[in-house]
């Protein structure tokens, strides 16, 4: 018990004059942040989904259920961006073939579907 003789709780918390202004530090993280975003961004801007995407729906077109790219500068947090761009990348998969072009149906779809059409479950 010693050690609570010596900690005050009352006592203030010495900063050292070098040490840095609080709010210039949060808005390194958040620059730090913004960049590891954007480059998550672009990783998904050049994938054949997005090419698609783009090339198939001209900016004035797009309608509020299309993808929307995430904003990088969001200060919210790193799960709830993740999600987003999550949620973004799937809904290009709906773009991620050339129109009239049969679209290649995995083992896993073949047989999600089979087993839906299937009239008794297997």
């Amino acid at each position: 018990w010693d050690w609570l003789a010596t900690t005050s709780v009352d006592a203030p918390r010495e900063i050292p004059e070098d040490a840095g202004d609080p709010t210039s530090d949060e808005e390194e993280v958040w620059s730090r942040r913004a960049a590891a975003r954007r480059k998550q961004i672009q990783i998904g801007k050049s994938r054949p989904e997005y090419l698609c995407y783009i090339s198939e729906v001209n900016k004035e077109d797009r309608l509020p259920t299309h993808p929307r790219t995430p904003s990088p500068t969001l200060r919210i947090p790193k799960r709830q961006f993740d999600r987003k761009l999550s949620k973004w990348r799937q809904q290009l998969h709906e773009f991620d073939q050339i129109p009239g072009t049969p679209r290649e149906t995995s083992e896993h779809e073949s047989q999600a579907r089979e087993s839906r059409d299937h009239p008794y479950p297997l």
